[in-house]
């Protein structure tokens, strides 16, 4: 990244007297980054359950909800199912998410759970929806079940 940081006013004046003197006065920044959000798209590949078509995204006591699961082609050709987040969600180091695959009884989210602990989104896998320059930006995360 490049910063840019613009003197004016004050500073300014005194960064030009120091400079007159030898003597550049010194001053301490702190620069603080938003945390990136993207759609979290989980892809789930079932190796042996196949009863993965009545399973929901369970977040909690948050208000993350998921779409899905909607059958998909892994570009491998390996069939997976696609649950993305209706909203982006923030990267961090340590995120406060905590999502849970269970299954669902009679469209009741009681059931059984599938997956304790679903990974979560890295920074090292994002990737745009298109080249456009509004597309959405996901964070892919395969699951093998």
């Amino acid at each position: 990244a490049i910063v840019d940081i613009f003197l004016s006013g004050t500073i300014k004046n005194e960064v030009v007297e120091g400079i007159k003197e030898f003597e550049l006065p010194l001053y301490e920044y702190k620069i603080h980054f938003g945390a990136r959000s993207t759609f979290w798209k989980y892809l789930l590949i079932s190796k042996y359950n196949s009863n993965l078509k009545n399973t929901i995204i369970n977040s909690g006591g948050s208000e993350v909800k998921f779409k899905g699961p909607s059958e998909v082609k892994m570009r491998n050709g390996a069939d997976a199912l696609e649950f993305v987040s209706e909203t982006p969600l923030t990267l961090k180091e340590k995120p406060d998410y905590r999502f849970q695959l269970k299954s669902v009884k009679a469209g009741a989210a009681n059931g059984k759970t599938i997956m304790d602990k679903l990974p979560l989104a890295s920074a090292e896998v994002i990737r745009p929806e298109s080249r456009n320059e509004d597309s959405k930006i996901f964070s892919e995360i395969i699951v093998y079940i």
